[in-house]
Formats: C-alpha cells, structure tokens, sequence
C-alpha cells in the first residue's frame, strides 16, 4: 500500500514548492512557503500553478527592471501574496507564520528583512489609495464603481467593456509616491501585467478591474518614470482585452497575424540591423529587454557613431496594433510605425543634418521607399515653431519654405508645444516581408519636454478625457523617483519605513 501524507497524495507527487520554481530564491522565501503549503489543503496542481504564477510575476520584473531594483525586491515579490492574506480572517494565521518565518530566518540579515517588509506594507496603502482613487473619478457613474470595486466576480455585458478608462492625474500619483516605494509599484504593475495573461482573462468584473488598473495607473506611470517596456506590455495587452471583449477580436487576430510575420526577436533584429545600416550607415544596436517570458515587447537602442547620437527603437505591440487597425479600420490596412525608431539629438542642427542624411541614404538605395502615412501627402513631417522649421529648411537644402512645402509635410506650432520631425518608409529585402517604419528625429531637451514637459503626452492625453490638466511639474517629480533607486541599495521611504517597523514587530509579538 503506497504511503499518502496529511495532504492527500504520494512523496512523488508533492508539489515541489518553490524549489523548482525559484532555484535562485533566498532559503528564507523557499522557507516561508514551505511553512504555508505543509498545512495547505490545495492540491499539487493547485500548488503548482501558485508557483509558476510567483516564478512569472519574478521572471517579468527581471525582464523589465533588474537594471534598477536590488535582489529583495524579488523575494518581496514573491510575498507579496502572504501579505495580502493578512488581511483575510481565514487565511490570516497561516500568513502571520510563514511571514514570521521569513522575518526570523537565520540567512536574512536585519537590513534586508526591514526593506522587504516595508515595501509589503506598501500593498494595502496602495490598495487604500486605488479604492479611493475610483471612488473619486467614478462616483457619478454608481454601477461602473460597483463592477471595479466588488471583490466576487460577475460576467459583464460588451456595454460595460467599452468605454476607456480615465487617467489617475499626476497629482494623486506623486502624493501616493510620496508615502511608498516606486519598487512597490513596479512589483504591482507587474501583478497586474500577469493577471492579464491570457490564461487568466474572463469577461467578468475582476477581468475589467486589472484592465483599469493598466490604462489609468500603472501604464501612465511606468510611461512617465521611463519603464517603456512595461508600460508597452500593459498597455498592449489591456487593448487585447478591450478588443476581444467589445467584439474586435478579429483585428487582435490581424495584428497577431502582422506581428508574426516579423519572426522572433533574432528575426527583428536582423531586420532592424539591415534598415539602419540602409538609412543610418553609421549605427551600433541592441535589444534591451530580456525575453525570458512571454510578453510580446521587443525594445532596443544604440547609437549613430559618428555623431554619438542616441538611438532607441521598439516593434508595434500586438496590442497597440489591433487598436490602430480598429481606428482606422481600412482593408489591408499597415500602420507606418510598425517599427518605430527615435534618434535623439544634442541640438536642432544635428538632428536637422541627420533628417537630411536619412533622406539621401533612402533615395540612394534601391530597398527602401519613402512612403506617407494614410492621413499625409509626404513622408517627411516636420513640426516646430518657425526658427526650428528654418533650421531644418536650411539642413536640407530648399531655398525657401514654400520649396520645402513641396516635398516636405510642414506644421507650424506655438512655443512650448512638441517639435518633432519624422521620416516613414518602407524596407524591403529578399525573403523577408516589407517593413514599415516610421524614424522620428528629436533633442533630447524636446524629448524630455514631450515626456514630462507641458508637451507631454500624457497631458495630452488628459486633454481628451474628463481630468483637469494640471501643472506638468507634477510629472517631473514623479520621474525624478526612479533617480532614487539603486540597484544594490534598500533605501525606504521614511513613511514605509515606519510601517515595516510596525510590521515587524506584529510578527516578532509573542
């Protein structure tokens, strides 16, 4: 007769417990887990899901923001789950153990337990803050808050899935960053990104809670603090559900479709090194986002050399595509920007020299074509306000600007708004299927301006919905945060600090 423990199933068969999961996780986490899951009723595939879904939530931080955060943040992501358990009367004491057994662990030094347990004390401030925050921009509109503040799941009508959310003002953003650790919410933002999965996406109210949770918090956020990948990923895959819960699920199908065609990340990368060294010559690349787990975000940067200028570049999302082919929703319709790559400049002059040298090298090469989006006549754009509009006029070679008006698409704009100028073209090569791209060319003073400036987009944004536009300095502080991270560093904000103190001491009470 084969032995079965207390839980129900066979030596063999138990669950592995975060062992397997998390090889690289501190003994002190595996610890507290196995002190939770010993006296767990669920069952190995339930503990095993439990895992992966930890193993993710750890694998995407990684992916998006190892560059910035220290090793305890992955052990306090990885609790964050018994912290939240603390809060429930049912599931509260088996919490308090396993917390205790991590705060008591001989292998944890004092200084990294107190910064874990203060970012775990974050959680329900942030919750507190987000409940508050829906109460505010929702109180009008009873039945919506009821749908995005109940805690038991219902199926929703296509109605309710439509509209988009509104923006959390950067304000209430920078009051809550002022009482937590941006390590906290990035944790979160991540949370929500998993959540998000396909595997765990239902038509329901929960469903729809991760989804604003995205649009008006955590993508707005990691756009402004500068985590493009994240802010991509969140952005992209609230679309996705958008779409297939509001009956647009063929153009999420049409936009997988367009994407894959481009390959793998190895495949996108050939493609993007065979473009630039059409249109640029002299570049260096790389990707920059890890692809450890399934996100669909392929981001890289490098350089122009003989000029060091800067350059970044992303592949469209799957999500963001499918959002753009139901707006235009145009039969074979291909978005220029399905690689997107900004050059950023020192100055005016040599970004205005370098729109010109992408404008010779395009017509001196027989794979490129310099082709217009649907809404313009001309593939080359350029907004800015008169002096910025002359430089490039001059850079180019036309004699006036009623010649360049000719050739060139030309936008007047007042003082203080975005300055821009872009280039979209298609590159072809043997084998492969066409590549659109649009090249956007900047100073960094104008990109900084059009991220946390008054040019920002996400004031722009703002414009168009229901928030007040407030002072852009707002946005300014809030990026001024992720300066204070330090990789290697567990540095609290004094409010968690004090809370992580207060925590402590609950789970070392007799």
């Amino acid at each position: 007769m084969e032995f079965h423990d207390h839980q129900g199933f066979s030596p063999a068969e138990k669950p592995s417990f975060p062992d397997a999961e998390f090889p690289l996780a501190p003994a002190s986490v595996r610890d507290a887990y196995h002190s939770l899951w010993e006296q767990s009723s669920l069952t190995p595939q339930q503990l095993t899901a439990k895992e992966h879904e930890l193993a993710l939530t750890n694998t995407l931080i990684a992916d998006f923001c190892d560059e910035y955060i220290s090793a305890p943040v992955y052990s306090a992501a990885m609790l964050g789950p018994l912290a939240d358990s603390l809060a429930y009367p049912e599931s509260s004491l088996d919490a308090e153990q396993a917390l205790r057994q991590y705060t008591n662990h001989p292998h944890e030094s004092t200084e990294s337990v107190s910064y874990v347990l203060g970012i775990l004390a974050d959680r329900p401030v942030i919750e507190n803050f987000w409940h508050d925050t829906l109460t505010e921009m929702y109180h009008d509109q009873p039945d919506l808050l009821q749908h995005l503040q109940s805690s038991d799941s219902h199926m929703l009508s296509t109605e309710t899935w439509q509209p988009h959310a509104h923006l959390v003002t950067p304000d209430r953003t920078l009051a809550l960053l002022n009482t937590v650790n941006l390590e906290s919410l990035l944790i979160q933002s991540v949370e929500t990104l998993v959540r998000l999965s396909p595997e765990n996406v239902t038509k329901d109210n929960l469903t729809l809670q991760e989804v604003y949770r995205a649009e008006s918090f955590f993508g707005p956020l990691c756009e402004i603090i500068g985590f493009d990948g994240l802010a991509m990923a969140l952005q992209s895959r609230a679309n996705i559900v958008r779409s297939i819960y509001t009956g647009n699920e063929a153009k999420v199908q049409q936009a997988q479709h367009i994407i894959g065609e481009r390959g793998n990340e190895k495949q996108v990368d050939e493609d993007v090194q065979s473009l630039f060294s059409a249109v640029f010559g002299d570049h260096i690349h790389e990707q920059v986002i890890k692809h450890t787990a399934p996100h669909g975000i392929i981001i890289g940067e490098g350089l122009c050399t003989s000029k060091n200028l800067r350059v970044v570049w992303r592949l469209k999302s799957v999500g963001s595509l499918a959002r753009k082919l139901d707006q235009e929703n145009i039969p074979g319709y291909i978005p220029m920007d399905i690689l997107g790559a900004t050059i950023i400049a020192h100055n005016e002059h040599e970004m205005a020299e370098r729109l010109g040298r992408i404008i010779e090298r395009s017509h001196n090469d027989d794979t490129v074509r310099l082709v217009p989006t649907a809404e313009r006549t001309d593939a080359v754009h350029v907004k800015g306000t008169p002096d910025y509009i002359e430089t490039v006029r001059e850079a180019l070679g036309f004699d006036s600007i009623e010649s360049m008006r000719r050739f060139v698409d030309v936008k007047e704009v007042a003082p203080g708004e975005h300055r821009v100028c872009k280039v979209t073209l298609v590159h072809s090569q043997e084998g492969r299927p066409d590549l659109h791209a649009e090249i956007q060319l900047t100073t960094e003073a104008d990109r900084i301006e059009a991220r946390i400036g008054s040019a920002a987009h996400l004031l722009y944004k703002m414009a168009h919905s229901s928030e007040k536009v407030i002072d852009p300095s707002y946005l300014a502080a809030i990026r001024a945060r992720k300066d204070k991270l330090d990789r290697g560093g567990m540095h609290l904000n004094p409010a968690s600090a004090e809370r992580a103190e207060e925590l402590y001491r609950y789970l070392t009470a007799a």
